[in-house]
């Protein structure tokens, strides 16, 4: 069936997560917290994407990842805040009011990676990476023939097709909206460009380009997420002697304005709508003066 044919992907997915995973728990790296989290949303993107072949035991699947992200959100948070700080040190290097709040930090972060380490080391956690595997269709089995294969390439193809036009037929979010929304629509971008690269590797036909400049539309949203949320701490009674910095922070938000703009409008171009190996009529546009 087209189930088995897919495993070879979600074995791959599973090891990754397997590995960040343990690093997450050693510290040895500052990145694996990171790597771990898009590992299990791409195992999650797979799980939506394949959801009519895969056993009914994939949603409660997709439930306890949910659980995971939902845990290590904050900690993850922390190292964004954390990393900001550091690069505007290295801008200011003299600042004292810097050095101060980020000597600070410092204490909370060693504090904040034991609690990582007992969230990730919970039962129900650990349990997580079991359910995994037992989801997993063996692989000693015997290997897809290439009937499924194709029925699994017709599959990704037809699924694509349907995600993308769910995709292109809501309202592109102006800058302008509350954080929330932002997240979300940086989500739904982000989904598309996972099922983009799964078909990619069904079909062996993946658009490099259209992929790339998805890519670019998540990070810009996600790099305009993360300086709202920086603005939302620096009015935080704590971090009152670097509320200054807030002036850097607009700064910023006007570049990634533009950048956002010009991804946008790239998007509309014939080569990138043909790119995306459905043709649609046109995508909409964001408002015209976002904030």
């Amino acid at each position: 069936m087209e189930w088995r044919a897919a495993g070879r992907h979600f074995r791959c997915l599973y090891d990754k997560i397997k590995d960040k995973y343990f690093a997450s728990l050693r510290g040895t790296d500052e990145e694996a917290l990171h790597d771990l989290r898009v590992s299990l949303r791409r195992f999650r993107a797979a799980l939506r994407f394949f959801r009519p072949l895969l056993p009914t035991s994939s949603s409660s699947l997709d439930l306890a990842i949910a659980d995971i992200f939902r845990v290590t959100g904050p900690f993850r948070d922390l190292q964004v805040w954390r990393t900001f700080l550091l690069d505007q040190l290295q801008q200011k290097p003299t600042d004292y009011r810097l050095k101060k709040v980020l000597e600070s930090l410092r204490s909370d972060t060693r504090f904040h990676r034991t609690a990582l380490n007992r969230v990730l080391d919970r039962a129900e956690h650990r349990s997580v990476l079991k359910k995994l595997a037992d989801f997993l269709p063996s692989a000693s089995g015997p290997q897809p023939c290439s009937s499924e294969i194709l029925l699994l390439q017709q599959f990704a193809a037809k699924r694509f097709r349907r995600k993308l036009h769910q995709w292109k037929t809501r309202q592109a979010v102006g800058l302008k909206s509350g954080t929330k929304t932002i997240h979300r629509a940086r989500k739904r971008i982000r989904w598309v460009r996972y099922y983009n690269e799964l078909r990619g590797e069904i079909c062996a036909d993946s658009e490099k380009r259209f992929t790339s400049l998805l890519r670019e539309l998540s990070d810009t949203l996600g790099i305009w997420h993360d300086l709202a949320q920086h603005q939302q701490r620096l009015l935080m009674p704590e971090n009152r002697i670097i509320r200054p910095i807030q002036g850097d922070v607009r700064k910023e938000k006007k570049k990634i304005r533009q950048r956002y703009l010009a991804l946008w409008k790239k998007l509309q171009t014939q080569s990138y709508r043909k790119s995306a190996g459905v043709r649609y009529q046109s995508m909409d546009m964001p408002p015209k003066s976002p904030a």
